[in-house]
């Protein structure tokens, strides 16, 4: 018996081999892209780095300059550990998401570095640095990850930074605006 080569059977093939095609090329240009993701922020605030370290070496203060409590509204906030610096640990649930901050290092002239744990799977590192600018401090944050092996999770990297680093500048000007509003 012959097939017969009817042209919806001719579409439907030439669909097939174009899906096909499309994923293997999405998988090959993920393959190709970088595994590591980088932010880097910064802001000038008008108020010395001691003054600003206080806000952010102390994580029960992060609400009230975090960006994400005015976006999740009905998140919640839990604390273990020491109350500020090194070890103090933070969890929030915001969005459907549980975030765990760990601070690794305090250093009042230089910042200070952390640990960010998503959803209990995606790791990444961030520090917030201070450089004093005359009677102002620049405040940095940088935060870094992996985005693992998966090739179709790097084609995503440009839309992760982007999205962060909005996050991350957001937090930084409301940071802003509540530690020269207590001066």
């Amino acid at each position: 018996m012959k097939l017969a080569w009817s042209p919806l059977r001719c579409c439907l093939l030439l669909f097939c081999a174009l899906v096909l095609l499309a994923g293997g090329g999405l998988w090959l240009a993920g393959d190709r892209l970088p595994e590591a993701w980088d932010v880097d922020v910064s802001q000038i605030i008008d108020a010395p780095q001691a003054e600003i370290h206080g806000y952010i070496e102390d994580l029960h203060r992060w609400p009230e300059w975090s960006a994400s409590q005015e976006e999740f509204p009905d998140s919640s906030t839990t604390f273990e550990g020491p109350d500020n610096g090194v070890d103090a640990v933070m969890h929030t649930r915001a969005g459907g998401s549980e975030v765990r901050i760990t601070i690794t290092h305090s250093d009042p002239l230089r910042g200070v570095w952390f640990d960010e744990l998503l959803a209990g799977r995606v790791a990444s590192r961030g520090v917030i640095l201070y450089s004093n600018q005359g009677r102002r401090t620049r405040v940095r944050w940088q935060n870094h990850g992996s985005l693992g092996t998966h090739a179709l999770a790097r084609l995503g990297n440009y839309f992760l930074e982007k999205s962060l680093a909005e996050g991350l500048k957001r937090n930084l000007t409301q940071l802003k605006r509540v530690v020269e509003a207590a001066q």
